[in-house]
């Protein structure tokens, strides 16, 4: 079976929310909890967490949890410097996979989807060297699967793009996956808010 690794970026400072949206509660575990366990059960060669901001507290959720969370010095200077230091440790661990899974930890809706990303996974698997993406509108976006050698252009990132650039440019091949009512990223108060009120109508 083709194999993949996931990187959960996770590394922000959450400022228009005003505290780490990674910790918020949603049904009794944080919004990191829900991406790191949902992320172990698509059983992916290997899982790692980038963290930055609230190093200690993000490493306290994954403890007990069988993936690897890793530092990104750079996390301030945005997500793209985050997954270049994500795919770093993969090159350097030299872990055998054909393509990676980037999640984010503010997008709970996918993570408590039982379909969303078992689709993309299955459909990335029918031709491996295809980007697979979220589809929001006429934008790709993330979640993705990227194939391991388009990776190497995300290794000098460019701010706060992560794969935003390389999904959108248009010069190569992508499958994407329809996000429909799955769209609920959470930047603020009012967005977390919102999302638990949906999630109790």
């Amino acid at each position: 079976m083709t194999k993949f690794s996931i990187i959960i970026l996770a590394a922000g400072e959450s400022k228009r929310m005003g505290q780490a949206k990674q910790l918020l509660p949603i049904r009794g575990k944080s919004l990191l909890a829900w991406v790191a366990q949902k992320a172990l059960s698509l059983q992916a060669e290997k899982t790692i967490v980038v963290t930055g901001a609230r190093q200690k507290a993000m490493d306290s959720v994954l403890k007990t949890m069988p993936l690897e969370s890793i530092y990104a010095p750079d996390w301030k200077k945005g997500m793209g410097h985050s997954l270049a230091s994500g795919l770093s440790y993969l090159f350097e661990k030299k872990v055998a996979y054909q393509g990676v899974m980037v999640l984010l930890v503010d997008q709970p809706a996918i993570m408590m989807d039982d379909h969303f990303l078992e689709e993309m996974l299955k459909k990335w698997r029918e031709t491996p060297d295809r980007i697979v993406a979220s589809q929001y509108g006429d934008r790709y976006g993330v979640p993705c699967i990227i194939p391991t050698p388009l990776t190497l252009g995300l290794l000098d990132p460019q701010g706060d793009q992560g794969a935003r650039t390389l999904l959108n440019k248009g010069d190569k091949p992508i499958l994407g996956i329809a996000a429909k009512n799955l769209h609920h990223d959470l930047d603020s108060p009012e967005d977390y808010q919102r999302f638990l009120a949906q999630l109790e109508a």
